[in-house]
Order: structure tokens, then C-alpha cells, then sequence
């Protein structure tokens, strides 16, 4: 997780909370940690949007769109996932963070652990 220095909540590209007021007292430490494990394991990676993607939980190795490459195989689904979870339909399967972004508590404590990350780094 220290490596993560670069990538900046902003470049993450999240959208406006949908349920502003929600879990505003839950606490996600581990679901920040294990994106930002995820987001750094990208770091320097030349697959364009990837912070973007991990924290939405789309797979970056097919862009969510289940073909490896963007290439169809036999009109089956080619892409064997990110690395460190299985990819189904372009989504990363057992991320603990899967439509965590749609939370300003979460969004809010994933951006204050960035930016400790940036000053520790």
C-alpha cells in the first residue's frame, strides 16, 4: 500500500454520491485498504482510466467488457480477471468495495486515507 503515491482521489473520477447521507457513521477501513491495495497494484500501468476502473470494481484487464483484449473468442467470455480477482460480466467478482463509490462516507474516508498515503509516501 505504500507505493500508492501518484494516484490522487480526484483522478479516481467518482461520481457525485447517490446516497449522500447513508452509513454516515460506518466505518470502512477495510474496504478503503483493499481498494487502495488494488489501486496501487495499477500504479504506472499503461491500461488507460484503470484508478478509475478498480475503484469501481470494473475489471481493467477487459475494460468491463468480459473479452480479453476487447477481442471476442467463440463468443465466449476470454477474460480470466484483474490481479487479484476473478472477472464476471467486466466486474471484478469479490471486491469488497463493489458500489461502496455510490457513499459519501465512503468516498470521503478512501480520500482522506489517499492523502495520508501521498504525505507517509
Amino acid at each position: 500500500m505504500d507505493n500508492l503515491y501518484k494516484v490522487k482521489f480526484e483522478d479516481l473520477k467518482l461520481d457525485k454520491p447517490e446516497h449522500p447521507a447513508r452509513f454516515s457513521d460506518m466505518n470502512w477501513d477495510e474496504e478503503v485498504d483493499d481498494l487502495i491495495d488494488n489501486l496501487s497494484s495499477y500504479e504506472g500501468s499503461r491500461i488507460y482510466g484503470a484508478a478509475e476502473m478498480v475503484a469501481r470494481a470494473i475489471c481493467p484487464e477487459c475494460c468491463g467488457s468480459t473479452f480479453q483484449d476487447a477481442e471476442e473468442e467463440n463468443g465466449d467470455e476470454s477474460c480470466n480477471g484483474s490481479h487479484n480477482f476473478d472477472c464476471s460480466g467486466g466486474e471484478m467478482i469479490g471486491a469488497s468495495w463493489i458500489s461502496l463509490y455510490n457513499y459519501e462516507s465512503f468516498q470521503n474516508q478512501l480520500k482522506e486515507r489517499m492523502i495520508e498515503r501521498t504525505f507517509t509516501s
